[in-house]
């Protein structure tokens, strides 16, 4: 019987390696990791997007069409134009819809949401589950609910 040690040394070595990575990608999994559920962009168009935590969006670009639903807060650092986002906790806009565009966004938090929104203009709608409000333009603005339910608006 003719033997290939040195192939069959190989064989073993490379199923190790398999065996290693399998291990090591199951650990991964069993792991509970405090970022899992969030979602961290620079920009998202064109897109739908269901998140479990915080939505995060980096850039400049934002969010263009696109549908955003996540039980957690969500941060845009740039602009939101014909997009609609469901959150549970709060939100920050840096620019919502356009100036003299018809730029539609719907935005729907709860009761207990906190709203900040450093450039909002008209076609803008926000909702705290059925109470809701419209921007005007040019609108720098921290909306929430008071304890009698009434929206109340300070300037940012």
């Amino acid at each position: 019987m003719d033997y290939d040690i040195i192939g069959l040394i190989k064989h073993l070595n490379s199923l190790k390696e398999i065996y290693e990575k399998i291990l090591f990608i199951s650990r991964i999994l069993a792991e509970e990791h405090e970022n899992k559920g969030h979602l961290l962009a620079k920009w998202v168009h064109d897109s739908k997007i269901y998140a479990m935590k915080d939505v995060i969006i980096t850039s400049e670009a934002g969010c263009y069409n696109t549908k955003i639903s996540t039980n957690g807060s969500v941060s845009i650092n740039g602009k939101v134009k014909m997009s609609t986002i469901e959150f549970k906790k709060n939100i920050f806009i840096k620019e919502a819809g356009s100036l003299g565009a018809g730029s539609h966004v719907l935005l729907k938090g709860s009761k207990n949401s906190v709203a900040k929104i450093l450039y909002g203009y008209e076609g803008v709608e926000l909702y705290f589950d059925k109470i809701g409000y419209k921007l005007k333009n040019g609108e720098k603005i921290k909306l929430y609910l008071d304890k009698d339910e009434k929206v109340v608006e300070d300037i940012v």
